[in-house]
């Protein structure tokens, strides 16, 4: 598409939305309330409140992934080892034992990753486990919504995450989505799934018990940069699990403080995930992007690796795709929140456009306006049209889209089999 062209068609969709707000001016938009703060590559800004704290809703894991890859790498890899206590009847195939399952920290473990580690539990003899499947408390398989969902007591939480892992070895137990799910697995990467199973006599939680164990297998999860664009793309608030391995919400606020010397205004969070309260200006957002954008770059990956990106598989932005059809595929690159009552509510919506004139920078938000999403994101999709009609907004490759947990999860046994000891209930022990 030639540069008058797109021109006139992102200025045609602006105008279709119209009456448009000038993104250097104007601060309500059909009764919503905006603010904003904007960066180009040249140079130019433009700020509206740019510099009172709001709520960002989701757009706070923005903030989670460059910690992330700030502390762990976007090569890093969470492993999950299997170890078994008691004898294997090599005939039968019945271990005269237990399982232990040692998590550490992995936040993207499914019913598709335990069948990876039933195959190879199979391959080492055992069909059934006729004592108890035992997991730690920094083991997690399927979703729980973030704080919302969490289990707080931590013997309830193991062992629900243990009677998943039983039931995901166990194909009749398989709901119908589960089902389904294995299927399209089995067709787009030649999972071994539904065959493989594994029958588990019971499943216990936190082990308390004492003797010797093995470990026998090693899951390990797709790279950090590959989970944390699911998470992202998803806006998934278990994005939280990766608290084990970071720090809580209090850990990442002290870093940011560190990191920009006490910034004016305070910045504040109460979960990794965007959800309830938590505290940044929209200009302390486009930092974010802008140094996490740059360290990226020294992983050879774009943004649009990490966040949603326009027009480029599922992603959250799904919700403006017909409001912001003036832009090209994966000219946008973007993180974004919603919250419906904490703080009023708030729609959010932050990340990059990308203009053949340079690169644009920008957080736009609705605060107090969270029971109101499709009129906000209305009146947001008419601000970035308008501010994006002056320039060329060139399509992007989209970079990596409809990912999977076990894109590049592998399984490995650990060798040599090495002696252990069992989980306490204070959580468990990893192998020595």
């Amino acid at each position: 598409m030639s540069y008058g062209v797109r021109r006139l068609t992102i200025a045609l969709a602006a105008l279709v939305l119209a009456p448009a707000v000038r993104a250097s001016g104007g601060e309500v938009v059909d009764g919503i309330g905006l603010v904003w703060h904007w960066e180009r590559a040249d140079g130019s800004t433009g700020s509206n409140r740019a510099d009172e704290s709001f709520n960002p809703a989701s757009v706070v894991k923005v903030a989670t992934t460059l910690w992330a890859l700030e502390t762990l790498g976007a090569d890093h890899r969470f492993g999950t080892t299997f170890g078994v206590r008691g004898a294997i009847d090599a005939e039968s195939g019945v271990l005269d034992g237990d399982v232990l399952v040692l998590g550490n920290g992995d936040p993207d473990f499914h019913v598709e990753n335990a069948q990876l580690v039933a195959r190879r539990l199979i391959d080492a003899g055992i069909r059934r486990v006729g004592g108890s499947l035992y997991v730690n408390d920094a083991f997690w398989i399927g979703w729980e919504q973030g704080a919302d969902g969490r289990i707080d007591d931590p013997q309830r939480r193991a062992s629900l995450m243990a009677k998943r892992l039983a039931d995901a070895w166990n194909p009749r137990t398989w709901t119908p989505g589960t089902v389904r799910a294995m299927r399209e697995c089995r067709e787009r990467s030649g999972c071994e799934a539904p065959d493989v199973s594994i029958e588990v006599a019971r499943a216990g939680g936190l082990d308390s018990g004492g003797g010797e164990w093995r470990a026998v297998l090693e899951h390990l999860s797709n790279p950090l940069a590959v989970i944390l664009k699911r998470l992202n793309d998803y806006s998934n608030n278990d994005i939280e699990r990766l608290a084990y391995s970071l720090g809580d919400a209090a850990a990442m606020t002290r870093f940011y403080r560190e990191r920009w010397r006490d910034p004016d205004p305070a910045v504040s969070f109460e979960t990794l995930s965007g959800l309830g309260s938590n505290r940044l200006s929209p200009r302390q957002v486009v930092r974010l992007l802008r140094e996490l954008q740059d360290r990226a770059a020294r992983h050879d990956l774009r943004l649009a690796d990490l966040l949603p990106a326009l027009g480029c598989g599922r992603n959250t932005l799904l919700n403006y795709p017909r409001l912001l059809a003036g832009l090209p595929q994966g000219g946008l690159v973007a993180k974004t929140g919603t919250l419906v009552q904490t703080d009023g509510g708030v729609v959010a919506l932050a990340g990059w456009i990308a203009s053949e004139g340079g690169d644009v920078a920008f957080c736009l938000a609705a605060p107090r306006n969270g029971a109101r999403m499709d009129a906000a994101r209305r009146a947001q999709s008419r601000w970035l049209l308008d501010l994006a009609a002056g320039w060329s907004v060139a399509p992007a490759a989209c970079g990596p889209s409809d990912l999977y947990s076990y894109t590049g999860a592998a399984v490995a046994p650990v060798s040599p089999a090495l002696p252990g000891q069992g989980c306490s209930a204070g959580g468990g022990s990893p192998i020595p």
